[in-house]
């Protein structure tokens, strides 16, 4: 885990889309994605709720970023 890590997981969590973060970040929206799973594998839980396209803090979620 680094800072760029911790950024895009307070920016997904904040924005509620990893496209958004993908722009304001200048990196694909598969760079700011897969950098989320290898937050969530490195820690061993999942973070976010993902249904179609929207996304949101689950209660680990919350629990990490609170």
């Amino acid at each position: 885990m680094n800072l760029t890590t911790l950024k895009y997981f307070i920016s997904v969590a904040s924005l509620r889309s990893i496209t958004e973060v993908a722009k304001e970040a200048y990196v694909s929206q598969s760079a700011v994605s897969k950098t989320i799973k290898q937050l969530e594998e490195e820690i061993g839980v999942e973070l976010f709720d993902r249904e179609g396209r929207t996304i949101k803090l689950n209660q680990q979620g919350k629990f990490l970023c609170f």
